[in-house]
């Protein structure tokens, strides 16, 4: 008796999970953005791979926003770029847990790299860029990066398709202080300061 309720205990959350797992699968699947890749029969994918130039598309972030449409637009005959300061993808939900140590910080960090690299084998190309987006021309259809705090090395990336997934600062209420003291828990370094 005793190891049957150990079990039930158990297994109970572990299904509850498998299934808010599946839900969040479906959901994510059958969200917009899975409209942007047309399926075409084969020979008309072929003509247009084959005759049309390749569409470029630059992501500017590295969060949640950017790296589902990472992996929404990574197709043939695409070529995309991901621009960010930050060469990681930061799991926020976890910075709690690793600034009080129940988790390492690296276990909230995904190395940029191997995700881009996994969306190349499904795109044309796809490449991380290490850098701050100045500015935007819309006009002429390109983006100002910097390559670092204080350099000069300017990047000029054209585009044909632009999504800006920057994310957005903590809001602050105006309350005097608040910007100065406050830890906000939104960045690596905020977990690392609370720990």
């Amino acid at each position: 008796m005793g190891f049957l309720n150990f079990a039930i205990k158990r297994a109970i959350p572990a299904l509850g999970t498998a299934g808010v797992a599946s839900w969040a699968s479906i959901t994510t699947a059958n969200d917009d953005w899975d409209d942007y890749n047309y399926l075409l029969p084969s020979s008309a994918a072929n003509a247009a791979t084959a005759g049309s130039k390749k569409e470029r598309i630059v992501i500017l972030g590295s969060g949640w926003s950017a790296l589902s449409a990472l992996r929404k637009c990574a197709a043939p005959n695409k070529d995309i770029v991901v621009v960010s300061p930050r060469p990681h993808f930061l799991y926020t939900p976890l910075l709690a847990g690793s600034a009080v140590g129940t988790i390492t910080l690296r276990s909230a960090c995904e190395p940029l790299r191997a995700l881009v690299e996994n969306a190349a084998t499904r795109a044309s190309s796809a490449t991380f860029v290490r850098a701050d987006a100045r500015d935007i021309d819309v006009e002429n259809k390109t983006v100002r990066a910097t390559m670092g705090a204080g350099s000069s090395d300017e990047l000029q990336l054209s585009y044909d398709k632009l999504i800006i997934a920057v994310g957005a600062q903590p809001n602050t209420f105006g309350i005097p202080g608040v910007a100065e003291n406050a830890l906000f828990l939104k960045e690596a370094a905020d977990s690392s300061k609370l720990h």
